[in-house]
């Protein structure tokens, strides 16, 4: 019994993995989605909190930010993959922008009456490093 395989066998073999890995890869969630389009939420949707009707404004990012939620779940749970692939997040960084985000609004909403730009620079520094870690997430693939 010869249990030997050819060169060309094995690289055909290799070329049908990295197929499949290219695949799963493609078809997966992208880790670093959420944290970029959350991190467009905040500096896109804070900053006019400074210019218009809060009470009217904050309809509005409220919607933004039922339908961004509703988005991102579906996003992650229609690209899940039955292989189990490593997630590079740890929860405490969740919980750590959930804080960030609280301090923020608390900061933006009572210094608001006496810094014209609280929500502005809230949005910015809140979004900011969002995006910055969402990107680098994209770069560690």
């Amino acid at each position: 019994m010869n249990n030997t395989i050819s060169h060309k066998e094995a690289a055909q073999a290799v070329k049908q993995i990295n197929d499949v890995q290219a695949d799963i890869n493609r078809h997966s969630a992208k880790e670093y989605m959420p944290w970029v389009g959350w991190g467009l939420f905040t500096m896109l949707l804070y900053p006019p909190f400074d210019y218009f009707d809060q009470n009217k404004w904050s309809i509005i990012v409220g919607v933004v930010a039922i339908v961004g939620a509703i988005l991102t779940d579906r996003y992650i749970r229609t690209r899940q993959s039955k292989v189990k692939r490593e997630k590079k997040t740890s929860p405490l960084v969740w919980v750590i922008y959930m804080l960030l985000i609280l301090m923020g609004n608390v900061f933006a909403f009572t210094a608001h009456s006496q810094f014209a730009y609280a929500w502005t620079i809230t949005g910015l520094a809140i979004g900011l490093p969002t995006i910055l870690y969402g990107l680098w997430l994209k770069s560690q693939n």
